[in-house]
């Protein structure tokens, strides 16, 4: 039996396929994976894609997103049949990126790899150079990715109680890395400063998107 779906569905049919070797969980059923490989088989009658798609991602390279994405992108290439072009695009807290492809021609040949920033910037920014809800779809959810609060080994503190304290104390050579100002990092500390350390986290002026916090 030959089945026609629309090149939404089939993408997100074969993002959850790409995405299995990057993050398989053991409740999900091999059975369930194996329907979907069928599923996928069977869409034969598709005139897409034709030719290269490009997958942007709206950040530098090197960040743990951007390893991500291309290991993603290189599955997705064998199963679509076609290139992946992975491009990184950065700038505006990943704005600019985003809204070339907001921009581009709406012919299924360009996504973007999105996460939270998305919908940060919607919220953040006084005009945004997209509209999160009319100018993008979403697709498949491929990763899902914590923040998380890393410090030095030798650092005095065993869990977060024990490291406010100590930066409480130490709070003049303290200092974070995160994505920019507006990042999930960023904004992770600043909530913790709301609760009454105004000044509990001081951002350091080398912002590199690959760093943690650390002191």
């Amino acid at each position: 039996m030959t089945v026609s779906i629309g090149r939404r569905e089939l993408l997100a049919a074969l993002g959850g396929a790409a995405a299995w070797p990057l993050a398989a969980r053991a409740q999900q059923p091999i059975a369930a994976f194996a329907a979907l490989v069928a599923a996928i088989a069977q869409a034969t009658a598709q005139d897409w894609p034709t030719r290269a798609v490009t997958m942007v991602y709206p950040f530098t390279a090197g960040s743990s997103a951007d390893v991500l994405g291309r290991l993603f992108a290189s599955r997705l290439s064998e199963l679509l049949g076609q290139p992946i072009i992975f491009e990184n695009v950065g700038g505006a807290g990943g704005m600019t990126g985003s809204n070339r492809v907001a921009k581009a021609a709406p012919d299924g040949y360009q996504f973007v790899l999105g996460g939270t920033f998305m919908a940060l910037n919607q919220t953040l920014y006084k005009n945004p150079l997209y509209n999160l809800k009319t100018d993008f779809t979403p697709v498949a959810l491929i990763v899902e990715q914590p923040i998380v609060l890393i410090a030095r080994k030798d650092l005095p503190a065993n869990n977060l109680p024990e490291f406010i304290a100590y930066a409480r104390a130490n709070q003049a050579k303290m200092q974070y890395g995160s994505g920019g100002v507006g990042s999930a990092p960023h904004l992770a500390c600043e909530l913790q400063n709301s609760k009454g350390d105004r000044d509990l986290f001081e951002e350091s002026p080398a912002n590199l998107a690959q760093s943690g916090v650390g002191a």
